[in-house]
């Protein structure tokens, strides 16, 4: 199985470690995203608000019609909309060519502040 990120319709190639409690990030839900690419490429790919998918491409065995292997194989591909962790966090630079970057869900009190922000700009406009 190959696992990728896909920005604007670009597909590359990445490992994702989900952290539903990160000790270091305010205990938000986050995901480290591992890619092959310079830190500076990282942070212009994936910035705060950047809508991206995590995308796995499988070659698993094509089946009959009575569910039995015909020998022949076809590529799985599954999308998932990652968009929620919307917040560009840590880069890591591991100097060997690849980077992780942390993105994360806004956190309850984010939302909370977002929500009223939002609720305020409409009572100012009236």
């Amino acid at each position: 199985m190959a696992e990728f990120i896909k920005v604007a319709g670009q597909e590359y190639p990445a490992t994702l470690i989900y952290i539903y409690k990160d000790r270091n990030w305010d205990m938000r839900e986050s995901v480290a995203v591992h890619l092959t690419m310079t830190a500076a490429e990282a942070a212009a790919l994936l910035t705060t608000g950047t809508p991206w998918f995590n995308v796995t491409r499988e070659t698993v065995d094509k089946l009959d019609n009575d569910g039995n292997p015909t020998g022949q194989t076809e590529e799985v591909v599954t999308e998932y909309d990652n968009s929620e962790y919307s917040i560009a966090g840590e880069i890591v630079d591991y100097r060997d060519g690849t980077v992780s970057i942390k993105m994360g869900k806004p956190t309850e009190a984010e939302t909370l502040r977002a929500q009223l922000a939002e609720i305020e700009e409409v009572y100012d406009e009236q």
